[in-house]
């Protein structure tokens, strides 16, 4: 039975997973480390990632490495970005679904405003540097 297979059976809505995403070694390397998981829950977040690490190493005899997360405005952009494009949906519920659209959007944002203010930045100090010579 695959990883993905094995984490499938976990039954995360007792873990208090709204939202849960494999990514990183796991995915690829035949003997990781480690599991490397994004969770959205809407219970307390700490409580959430023990459960799921208890939960992984039952089903997959591994440690978790687990990124949880409660309100889409508090999101690590970079780390959901890279989880949802790299990265397999290993749970989701309606509420789940929802927070996913949600963050993608957010993020998406995010990356946007950043590029821009480094395009902003970048083009300020060619200016400045025409200016002054």
């Amino acid at each position: 039975m695959s990883l993905v297979e094995k984490l499938r059976q976990v039954d995360w809505g007792a873990v208090g997973a709204r939202l849960v995403i494999l990514h990183g070694s796991a995915l690829w390397k035949a003997s990781p480390r480690d599991i490397d998981l994004v969770i959205y829950t809407d219970r307390d977040v700490e409580e959430v990632m023990l459960n799921a690490m208890e939960a992984v190493e039952n089903v997959a005899g591994l440690p978790a490495d687990v990124y949880a997360f409660g309100d889409v405005n508090e999101i690590n952009c970079v780390l959901f970005l890279q989880a949802v494009a790299n990265g397999v949906l290993i749970y989701n519920d309606l509420k789940g679904r929802e927070v996913l659209i949600r963050a993608i959007n957010v993020c998406n944002d995010y990356i946007i405003m950043r590029e821009k203010v480094e395009f902003t930045k970048k083009f300020v100090n060619g200016v400045l540097r025409r200016v002054t010579q």
